[in-house]
């Protein structure tokens, strides 16, 4: 479940995590969108400095497209991309590259 803060930032989203029971699953499982596919993703934590960055490939879709996120406390939080990554394009906030646009290909 995803809560979305209104007075957010560009980029910047609140979230709200809980576990769940496997009978609140099978309930959400049957209220799945059958017109959308799923997506299979390979996630990787690391940390650098005080920073958690996590990796997303998507994998099941013609092209892989690996993303990488931060998960900052402080939005404030100046955060220093690791040398070993390249970035290849800013896609924060473009609908366009969401779990949900790539769930909605054919």
């Amino acid at each position: 479940q995803q809560i979305r803060h209104p007075e957010k930032t560009p980029g910047e989203r609140l979230e709200y995590k809980k576990q769940i029971t496997s009978i609140e699953y099978m309930r959400f499982k049957e209220q799945r969108d059958e017109t959308k596919k799923s997506i299979k993703k390979q996630r990787t934590y690391f940390v650098q400095g005080n920073d958690l960055f996590i990796i997303d490939v998507i994998l099941n879709i013609p092209e892989p497209v690996a993303f990488l996120r931060v998960d900052l406390i402080n939005h404030e939080t100046q955060v220093a991309i690791p040398e070993f990554i390249k970035v290849i394009k800013e896609v924060t906030g473009d609908e366009s590259y969401s779990t949900y646009a790539f769930a909605s290909q054919q």
